[in-house]
């Protein structure tokens, strides 16, 4: 229902997820037909439309790098893509990865962790990996990620190349149509 013009000018396509970039002027939105669009916040200009990307909505969005247009895209059936997002002269062009398929389950929750500096790190925890991964890619790291699904939780790294570091199943005492919730 409802919702915003197509970015393309076509039919209304209603929204069903969106973010704004903590710091720049991006919004990205996600929307019932599964496409992902790309906005400049300060001019109103469509920057890039993504239409090939989910085949149902959208339903978590997330930017990965402080500075990058690089985001975490969750659809309702539970497919997860990496979408980098460069600008080329004058246009944005996209690369994307798939995280996840479908045959994992309908992904209920997304957490970030980013990079942290090499000073915050302790030895083997989750923030020692996470700061490990700040000083590679010369600041392209994109952190660790965590999607939960009613019947498990995976624990990726993002940079310097994608990975499973943890698969987590639900511990048998969870009662049927539990959903999970993510934090760091």
């Amino acid at each position: 229902g409802g919702g915003a013009a197509a970015a393309d000018g076509g039919a209304r396509d209603g929204v069903s997820a969106l973010r704004l970039a903590s710091a720049s002027e991006l919004l990205l939105v996600g929307h019932e037909s599964g496409r992902v669009v790309l906005w400049d916040v300060v001019t109103g200009a469509a920057l890039k439309a993504l239409a090939d990307v989910h085949e149902c909505a959208v339903a978590h969005l997330r930017f990965l790098h402080p500075t990058k247009p690089y985001v975490l895209s969750a659809d309702a059936a539970g497919n997860a893509h990496l979408l980098r997002f460069s600008r080329l002269l004058l246009a944005y062009t996209v690369s994307r990865q798939c995280l996840l398929s479908a045959e994992t389950g309908v992904i209920s929750a997304v957490e970030v962790l980013p990079p942290a500096p090499p000073a915050a790190a302790d030895g083997g925890s989750v923030a020692a990996a996470a700061a490990a991964l700040g000083a590679a890619g010369e600041g392209e790291a994109l952190g660790i990620v965590a999607l939960c699904t009613p019947l498990l939780a995976f624990v990726l790294r993002l940079s310097p190349e994608v990975g499973v570091l943890h698969r987590i199943p639900a511990p048998a005492a969870v009662p049927d149509g539990t959903l999970p919730c993510l934090a760091w």
